[in-house]
């Protein structure tokens, strides 16, 4: 939004703007663009004053903005109805490299095969990225992706935004000496359909699937298969990990939860008022929608959730909804449980900054198998992202944004270390 702001929109026109909050794009119409003289902190200077209009559906929010007119820079922003006001008063540096150009730096690294395995009445689309250093056998690392329409990248099926990180993990751990399977869950593009039901059986049926695929590639050594999950494709890792043929050799858990999903999610729903200094009574009227949901996921039955009459203007239903069927198999699980029963190496992933799967459900994991190990990542968020801003602000990762550059350095360590 703020390039084509840079730009000096004309009064009158319109921008499509992705809105994380909806997980649905918008339109921001200009109303008025002019040039005004403002003080702002404590300094007389020229500034672009923007009004404009966001519509979301058949919502819609006034919003003044402040440019800077040499730079483009963000300098205020506000929603008058809301009495809401931001000033930047500290750019934040960009990044160092372009994520685009690193990518195909790394395709010199690395090679790739599609494939393509059959799961009863539907394909599992995945993609194996294999090392190009030498002729293998290589350790390959499975990876389980979170919950949502995910593709094989982790980008949303459904929105344009995108920034790759599954494959920014995949590519970098080839030019590590490791190969990554990762895949389509079903129905998302580019699969071939979209089963009755999506359980947390169905996804460990997969993943057996996946490994006896994995296990007749050439170049791949069986004996060094390393099962990873991400968020809640940790907790769907931990409850396959005893079904699968062969037994992997070591268990990857990056951003996975500690307690049980009805907690974490409930935590999540709660998670961005409470940073913002809510009262008790707006947190308590938030807990009764979060319970309102989840006991309506309990009691549902199919894929989805269907919504009617005070379910349907339940945010966190309408959220939850697509994706009803699996969330509700896997609200009976206790990761904790799961982790002490794990007799594999096990490396738990946390980042500092995650407001989904916060640190202390790392520390949880840990307590319930202390043979486990631990990494700490203090600025990296839910989607292996690092931040220089603080959690509320660094929860949405943007295109272009660069997983966390020690990740997959420390994963390949261990790796080598643990599965010699």
């Amino acid at each position: 939004m703020l390039d084509r702001l840079h730009d000096t929109p004309k009064p009158g026109s319109e921008l499509k703007v992705f809105v994380p909050q909806a997980q649905h794009f918008g339109t921001l119409h200009f109303d008025t663009v002019h040039n005004v003289h403002k003080t702002l902190d404590r300094k007389r200077r020229t500034i672009r004053s923007i009004h404009a209009r966001l519509s979301v559906g058949d919502h819609s929010v006034p919003l003044t903005l402040w440019l800077d007119p040499t730079d483009g820079r963000l300098l205020r922003f506000a929603q008058p109805k809301r009495q809401v006001t931001m000033t930047l008063r500290k750019a934040v540096q960009p990044a160092v490299a372009n994520l685009a150009e690193t990518l195909q730096q790394q395709q010199r690294c690395l090679t790739t095969r599609q494939l393509a395995i059959a799961a009863g009445s539907v394909d599992l689309i995945a993609e194996l990225t294999l090392p190009q250093q030498d002729t293998g056998p290589w350790p390959a690392v499975v990876l389980v992706p979170d919950r949502g329409d995910l593709t094989l990248n982790a980008d949303n099926a459904s929105v344009a935004a995108s920034n790759d990180i599954y494959k920014q993990l995949a590519y970098a751990l080839a030019c590590h000496g490791i190969a990554v399977l990762r895949y389509n869950p079903p129905g998302v593009p580019a699969g071939n359909g979209r089963r009755e039901a999506d359980t947390v059986e169905t996804a460990a049926e997969d993943l057996a699937r996946l490994f006896s695929a994995l296990v007749r590639q050439p170049g791949i050594d069986p004996q060094r298969l390393i099962l990873a999950g991400h968020a809640e494709g940790g907790l769907i890792a931990l409850y396959a990990l005893t079904g699968l043929e062969p037994q992997p050799a070591g268990l990857l858990l990056l951003e996975t939860p500690g307690k049980p999903l009805a907690q974490v999610l409930t935590d999540q729903w709660l998670a961005p008022a409470r940073a913002l200094g809510a009262a008790a009574a707006q947190i308590k009227s938030l807990r009764q929608t979060a319970e309102q949901a989840l006991t309506a996921i309990y009691d549902s039955h199919g894929r989805q959730l269907t919504l009617n009459g005070a379910l349907a203007a339940n945010p966190l239903a309408r959220l939850l909804a697509p994706q009803a069927g699996l969330l509700r198999s896997e609200l009976s699980l206790n990761p904790a449980r799961l982790a002490a029963a794990v007799k594999i190496p096990m490396l738990i992933v946390q980042g500092g900054k995650d407001l989904r799967v916060p640190p202390g459900n790392g520390r949880r994991l840990k307590q319930a198998n202390p043979r486990a190990w631990q990494i700490d990542f203090a600025d990296m968020t839910d989607t292996l992202v690092s931040s220089p801003l603080p959690p509320l602000s660094a929860r949405f990762s943007l295109p272009g944004d660069r997983i966390e550059p020690a990740l997959a350095p420390a994963l390949a360590h261990w790796i080598r270390r643990h599965t010699p």
